[in-house]
């Protein structure tokens, strides 16, 4: 079962969890009375050993939840949107050149990992004829997934070096490149610049929207080809590009 840290309304500190559905999916919903950056200590405390009581080792939380050093301290951590996230790593490369005014077709996008794993793949074959250049830097498998390409689809992919990429996607920690750079490697990315969103989904305001989403994902109760990702700077223009993921 997962937790969900959430505001209750009325006065008073916190409630006993209840079990709640978010589009199919069962939380265990247990939190602090009013908004979430008036919790105090001892509230929180009690909220998060509820949870754990119940079972929970995993917790949703509001938009802008910092507090997850004190939930751990009761046995609940975050939930980990680093696979979501690079599973839909081409959808968000497009959605990033167009944040920066670049057209796909005259970009280049480098994906830059220690080894080509499977998102990584995937992402090359999707963005293959999309964009005007890839780079694939990998020492484990790069070398593979070029010549794929080239045989496959007879579009080469190219080792870095050779130009210098519009934006790269990073699939592991530590790799020291220039460029804009979306980091995808680390346990929860922070997608500064990004919307993703299930437009077809009622979710609900008191959750964090992207680990539910990586939840529900995870879970098989959202398919990739739902989620919209959209370059946060043109959410307020009247005409804006949103990128599927299929």
């Amino acid at each position: 079962m997962v937790g969900h840290i959430a505001p209750c309304p009325g006065r008073g500190l916190w409630i006993r969890p209840q079990v709640e559905r978010v589009e199919g999916l069962p939380l265990l919903r247990a939190g602090c009375r009013g908004e979430p950056e008036d919790w105090r200590p001892g509230a929180l405390a009690r909220a998060c050993r509820a949870l754990g009581r119940e079972g929970a080792r995993r917790a949703l939380a509001p938009p802008g939840f910092t507090r997850w050093r004190e939930a751990a301290r009761w046995g609940l951590e975050p939930v980990d949107t680093g696979p979501f996230c690079r599973a839909l790593a081409a959808p968000i490369a497009l959605a990033g050149l167009e944040g920066a005014g670049r057209p796909p077709e005259t970009a280049a996008v480098a994906l830059r990992g220690a080894r080509v794993s499977r998102a990584l793949w995937e992402a090359a074959w999707a963005l293959c004829g999309r964009v005007r250049l890839l780079y694939v830097t990998a020492p484990q498998g790069g070398g593979e997934l070029r010549r794929a390409l080239w045989e496959e689809l007879g579009i080469p992919g190219l080792e870095e070096g050779r130009g210098t990429a519009d934006l790269a996607l990073h699939f592991d920690p530590d790799l020291r490149r220039g460029g804009r750079v979306v980091d995808l490697s680390r346990p929860g990315p922070e997608l500064e610049g990004f919307t993703l969103r299930a437009p077809e989904r009622a979710l609900p305001a008191d959750c964090d929207p992207l680990p539910l989403l990586a939840l529900l994902w995870e879970t098989g109760r959202l398919s990739s080809g739902e989620i919209q990702v959209l370059p946060a700077p043109t959410l307020d223009r009247k005409a804006q590009t949103t990128y599927n993921t299929t």
